[in-house]
């Protein structure tokens, strides 16, 4: 199918609508919204100077991506192409709205979710599920993408509005480097290229394996895997395992991982390609993830061998999160208050449960108290604060809100 088939190039213009504001301006395009036949679009511009024919290229190679990927659900849809007044050719597709996974991941950094390694829930598991998915729909259609990274991922919600998690849908966006495997030149953002695109080598499967590894770390470790911006830096950052990181951000937040997702992401981020997993379901295996079919449903992952070490990891992690002893001496304060005044108050409402008052409950309560203290440096504050009340069921009320996530 060929890219401008969809929308003649006289009609797309003539019912195309433009803000004249750009939502970014770029070294090579500019992105406008618009509307075309009453639906919000996006329109992808190449700037004009001497690098437009090779501008004008990527557009071209986007546009081919879109038109194969339709109907996979994991590109937006491709309207066509036109040139603008001044001859300035632009690529329109469907408006996707949604939140991209860097401003996702900004977010959980500003509410410091990334303590012991806790971001590895439910709904992170299902949104790496899904972004895992989107990839080994772009390898099946016959391409790489090239170009995997967070601000290009828009997470969005499904529309037959699915639960316990699956709700989320990946779109990825920016399919202008995308080729072939194992054609197109090198390219792509530094950040999240593997040590044979920095070489120059074309793209593959496995190349497109480490960029999604770096991603997955990134949502997972607040942090990138390997910052640097420039080839040369990359290249010396890249001759460290990430288990031994020469950044100390990332080395730290290699430490709090769980072991399952070290083992899975020390694969994916190997420096050489024949190290890491032959392809995106085999990496979706080492993270024991539960794969989805294409009405968004869960389905399970039969080769994944029981999680046992994220039930053991699990238990230690509380340990690892309350680095701040400010933070921690507020919390155990604004806590310990509601759940003592909570004792008379649920009595006089005829809540009153004493009954739950048994030796082993108070002693497990007792046990969970220690564990969760063990190794700060205020431990005996912190275990006299959360034990601070006779009732055995509001200590362990107290002790659940200081371990969630």
């Amino acid at each position: 199918m060929s890219p401008r088939a969809s929308v003649p190039f006289a009609d797309l213009f003539t019912n195309l609508t433009i803000d004249p504001r750009p939502l970014s301006v770029g070294r090579d395009f500019e992105v406008y919204r618009g509307t075309y036949g009453g639906r919000p679009v996006a329109i992808k511009v190449a700037r004009g100077d001497s690098d437009t024919p090779a501008r004008e290229a990527l557009l071209e190679a986007e546009a081919a991506a879109l038109a194969r990927l339709t109907g996979s659900g994991v590109v937006p849809e491709l309207i066509g192409m036109t040139r603008l007044p001044g001859g300035r050719l632009a690529l329109v597709r469907v408006w996707v709205e949604g939140l991209s996974l860097a401003t996702l991941i900004e977010r959980a950094l500003v509410r410091r979710r990334w303590q012991g390694g806790r971001r590895w829930n439910a709904p992170t598991r299902a949104l790496v599920a899904r972004l895992c998915d989107a990839v080994e729909r772009v390898h099946a259609a016959g391409l790489v993408h090239n170009d995997l990274k967070p601000d290009d991922i828009i997470i969005t919600r499904a529309s037959n509005n699915t639960v316990s998690g699956s709700d989320l849908e990946v779109v990825l966006l920016d399919l202008g480097l995308a080729a072939r495997p194992k054609h197109g030149g090198p390219g792509g953002t530094v950040a999240y290229a593997s040590p044979e695109r920095l070489e120059g080598d074309a793209g593959t499967v496995k190349s497109d394996l480490w960029a999604l590894g770096a991603v997955v770390f990134e949502l997972l470790a607040g942090t990138r895997a390997y910052p640097a911006d420039q080839p040369v830096d990359a290249r010396l950052e890249r001759r460290h395992p990430i288990q031994r990181s020469p950044r100390e951000a990332a080395a730290l937040a290699w430490r709090q991982l769980p072991s399952e997702l070290q083992v899975a992401l020390a694969a994916a981020l190997d420096a050489d390609p024949r190290h890491r997993p032959k392809n995106v379901a085999a990496f979706v295996r080492t993270l024991k993830l539960a794969r989805h079919d294409t009405s968004g449903s869960a389905l399970p992952n039969r080769d994944a061998a029981p999680n046992h070490a994220s039930r053991a990891t699990s238990t230690v992690a509380p340990k690892r999160r309350w680095r701040d002893p400010v933070l921690l001496a507020a919390t155990l304060a604004t806590v310990t208050a509601a759940v003592v005044a909570w004792g008379p108050m649920s009595r006089a409402l005829g809540f009153d449960r004493s009954g739950s008052n048994t030796s082993a409950a108070c002693e497990a309560v007792q046990r969970r108290a220690e564990a969760l203290c063990r190794g700060l440096s205020g431990e005996a504050a912190c275990r006299a604060a959360l034990t601070a009340t006779d009732d055995c069921a509001a200590r362990a009320d107290l002790l659940g809100a200081c371990e969630a996530p």
